[in-house]
């Protein structure tokens, strides 16, 4: 769609007779440009989408298979729950923290505070030693699980935030300010 778009710009910049319209800043832009530009957004905003819903669909998967490990007593290495399709950090570290955030609210069941999660962390032998405040670091991994679409935030009785694995696709991410 923005290719096509992208083409006709380029066939009708070879025209002498370009017409223009008003951009949002009062600056003249060609039609075509606009056309580009709009067809683009549109095109990101259905990427932005289906993004959304392949994310809670994977989160649903992994937590069946969770449930079903558990139920048929399977072993951990029988099946990867790890697997990510994110460009996340810089290395496996911060993927493996990522990923170990997601098991800890996938098995949790329920909603857990940020240091309910460091504490699942470090019970399951995972290091946080190198982090300045682990605490601040789990919070940044539950908001970007947010961001995926995959957790959300809740406001517990007691006024204070926790986070919950986004178990079916009816449940939305929560929006960003």
């Amino acid at each position: 769609m923005v290719s096509r778009a992208l083409h006709e710009l380029n066939e009708s910049s070879n025209d002498l007779s370009i017409s223009t319209v008003e951009g949002s800043d009062g600056s003249q832009i060609s039609r075509h440009a606009a056309e580009v530009v709009r067809a683009a957004q549109l095109e990101l905003d259905a990427l932005i989408r289906r993004r959304s819903e392949i994310m809670k669909r994977i989160g649903a998967v992994k937590q069946t298979l969770v449930g079903l490990t558990s139920i048929f007593d399977c072993s951990a290495q029988m099946i990867n729950l790890t697997g990510s399709v994110f460009a996340e950090g810089s290395g496996p570290h911060l993927t493996g923290l990522t990923n170990a955030c997601r098991m800890a609210l996938l098995q949790a069941g329920t909603p857990l505070r940020p240091h309910q999660v460091r504490d699942r962390l470090r019970f399951q032998g995972l290091s946080l030693e190198n982090h300045r405040d682990p605490v601040a670091t789990v919070t940044t991994v539950l908001r970007r699980l947010g961001q995926y679409g995959e957790a959300r935030p809740v406001v517990q009785a007691d006024g204070k935030r926790a986070w919950e694995w986004i178990a079916s696709e009816e449940h939305q991410a929560p929006k960003q300010s």
